[in-house]
């Protein structure tokens, strides 16, 4: 078991709250303002996979968490919702990584693709599909499939940095699960 020094505990909240400020107002401003197509990539979703996926479960579960609480501050229809699915999402991927580990790129890549489909999956099945609007194909087509692959894109440019700030949480190689 890693015991927590106060190094550590001021390590991992510098590393998770700098990179998850930094995305939330890229998010929120920069790529807000130049959107493809109506279409922006979720670069908390990215900060959450990645954390989850390269320090385990409780940092996934709090990086999505924090990162879901500032969403639902900055203007969530339902307080608290984007909170959980972060949250879940960053369980997920931390679960996988005590599963799979590794260096290689496509892996967490191909989870933030997927992360990002599933959490379009459940915005639609509780923002649209709850309300009846039942235009699924147009859904998926036009909104899930176009951002899981621009957030897929833009991960690529933020797996380096990500990377190198989970080893730095992380030195000595123990995962915290």
């Amino acid at each position: 078991m890693k015991t927590l020094t106060q190094n550590t505990i001021v390590k991992s909240v510098v590393g998770m709250l700098g990179p998850l400020y930094v995305v939330f107002l890229l998010q929120t401003g920069l790529f807000a303002r130049f959107a493809l197509a109506g279409i922006t990539p979720n670069l908390i979703l990215i900060v959450t996979s990645m954390f989850g996926f390269f320090l385990g479960p409780k940092y996934g579960m709090a990086a999505g968490f924090l990162g879901g609480l500032m969403l639902d501050v900055y203007g969530g229809s339902y307080f608290g919702m984007y909170a959980l699915i972060y949250t879940y999402m960053g369980l997920m991927n931390g679960l996988l990584s005590m599963v799979f580990y590794g260096d290689d790129i496509k892996l967490p890549l191909f989870l933030v693709g997927g992360s990002d489909f599933v959490f379009g999956m459940i915005i639609y099945a509780t923002m649209f599909l709850l309300r009846g609007r039942n235009d699924t194909g147009f859904y998926v087509m036009n909104v899930m499939i176009p951002e899981a692959v621009y957030t897929t894109v833009v991960a690529l440019f933020f797996y380096f940095p990500l990377h190198q700030i989970c080893r730095w949480i992380d030195q000595g190689g123990n995962r915290s699960n």
